[in-house]
């Protein structure tokens, strides 16, 4: 019954539904033709494979980042130096190295007007307020958290 339903368009294939998910997420985003081609490329390979194989979740977590990431989507940026001191210095105690760096970033930022192709990556180990001076620091910005240990995780 599943096979007839299937073959009529009522029934769709767990794997038809996952690349429609995937579309579906892409349809409203501007992607870039390199990066829309190595999407497509791994929409076939995941088509092909069997649902069971441990490729095919690789590929499937490699889709579901891909097609997270916001692509096209820009923001107002605010790039007020004495603004970013006045909060860093208020929320933060310490930590001068990171809010040296942040104030930095913002400067040279201000100076050539735009803040695109530059990436800010803090590291360390965990509890010592990586993701809480992001929040702080880049609260008026809207910005990508890409957590690469998780990220890392997923693949393995």
């Amino acid at each position: 019954m599943q096979v007839i339903k299937k073959e009529l368009g009522l029934e769709k294939d767990d794997k038809d539904a996952i690349g429609d998910k995937f579309r579906e997420r892409l349809a409203d985003k501007t992607v870039p033709a390199a990066v829309q081609t190595v999407i497509d490329e791994e929409l076939n390979k995941l088509n092909f494979l069997e649902s069971h194989s441990s490729e095919f979740n690789v590929t499937r977590c490699y889709l579901d980042w891909l097609t997270s990431l916001p692509w096209g989507v820009t923001s107002e940026e605010n790039l007020k130096l004495a603004d970013a001191q006045v909060i860093l210095d208020e929320d933060h105690y310490g930590m001068e190295d990171i809010k040296k760096r942040i104030l930095e970033f913002i400067a040279v930022s201000q100076l050539k007007g735009t803040t695109q192709g530059k990436i800010l990556c803090f590291h360390g180990p965990p509890g010592v307020g990586k993701t809480s001076i992001e929040l702080i620091a880049f609260c008026p910005i809207t910005y990508q958290n890409v957590l690469l240990s998780r990220l890392e995780r997923e693949v393995r």
